[in-house]
């Protein structure tokens, strides 16, 4: 995961802040699937900072049915744009509980429907790793999303090139919106794993350096 901090003219005003805000979504239930590794390893680069995670052991062996169980609840929210969540919560109250749920049922199998398509259209495994990068981010970063790429994948007019992810975040302190661009690698070998995902974040800078 990497960042980019774009710096406008003027720091940005109380709305944009309150517009990211209404945005976050508490993935704190999570904590209870990805455990956290205490660590101090520590690198030449300074602006590098080393989270790492695993998912939570019960006698000795992780608990991998119960991790995909949780994340894909979240698929929703993963693969579809904002609006058209946001319009199905809308009728909330407004139509009965049997036509909410097939109201929902609808969306979540179009969900389901486009992860998979994806799957086929790029021909790897990944969709699930940025799945799980896309709620680490928004559960540690405090970093929403801002673009559902899964729609994108599946589109045969729009090629696509470049992030896993793309969040935002504000930060108060230094009036700086700052974009995060994702890079999800699922591998079965860790080194491989990170080192696949250095080379992408590499050649990713390069393209952006001016």
């Amino acid at each position: 995961m990497t960042d980019t901090a774009a710096a406008p003219s003027s720091p940005p005003t109380g709305p944009l802040e309150d517009a990211l805000a209404s945005l976050k979504r508490d993935l704190s239930k999570l904590s209870t699937r990805l455990k956290s590794v205490d660590h101090t390893v520590t690198t030449e680069c300074k602006a590098l900072t080393l989270r790492l995670h695993y998912p939570a052991f019960r006698q000795r062996k992780p608990m991998m049915s119960e991790l995909v169980d949780t994340v894909s609840t979240y698929i929703v929210n993963f693969c579809l744009p904002r609006q058209q969540v946001a319009d199905l919560n809308e009728q909330y109250g407004k139509v009965s509980p049997e036509e909410f749920t097939t109201m929902f049922e609808v969306l979540r199998q179009e969900a389901f429907d486009l992860f998979k398509r994806a799957h086929v259209a790029t021909n790897r495994n990944g969709e699930a790793g940025e799945l799980i990068l896309y709620l680490l981010t928004e559960w540690l970063l405090e970093a929403p999303q801002i673009v559902a790429k899964m729609s994108l994948k599946t589109n045969t007019e729009m090629p696509v090139h470049g992030a896993d992810g793309v969040h935002v975040r504000y930060c108060a302190a230094t009036g700086r919106l700052y974009i995060y661009w994702g890079e999800a690698k699922l591998y079965g070998n860790l080194d491989q794993a990170i080192t696949e995902a250095a080379k992408s974040i590499v050649n990713r800078r390069a393209k952006l350096t001016p």
